[in-house]
């Protein structure tokens, strides 16, 4: 069995993925560093309640300098949207993935299509 932390990682990974092409259906704007996003989720998760902490004993500046970084990196995005015809499919293999593993499998197979053609293909 694997560990929970690779359990949990991974999932993380795979939801923010398989959001992906629907997310994209209805806003088009994307950048590389989006793909950081689970990573940044995980992260926060232990950033925010440390702050908190450091707040409430009076050293809340600490890791200002670290939260100025992150907030003056400047994104260069682009546009991509996802078609209605592969989004239409791609809801309708979602919900019967709940049912079939085969469908699950036709899912994770139109991610890898979505991620070829979004981050693959200038």
């Amino acid at each position: 069995m694997k560990s929970k932390v690779v359990q949990v990682l991974f999932f993380n990974f795979w939801i923010y993925f398989a959001m992906n092409p629907m997310v994209h259906y209805f806003f088009d704007t994307t950048s590389y560093e989006q793909l950081l996003s689970p990573i940044l989720t995980i992260l926060f998760t232990i950033f925010y309640p440390m702050e908190l902490f450091l707040h409430t004993i009076g050293y809340g500046g600490v890791l200002d300098e670290y939260l100025k970084v992150f907030l003056s990196h400047k994104f260069n995005s682009f546009s991509v949207s996802t078609s209605l015809w592969f989004f239409a499919i791609y809801l309708v293999v979602s919900f019967a993935a709940i049912f079939s593993k085969k469908a699950f499998y036709i899912l994770n197979f139109l991610l890898i299509i979505f991620f070829y053609v979004l981050y693959g293909v200038s």
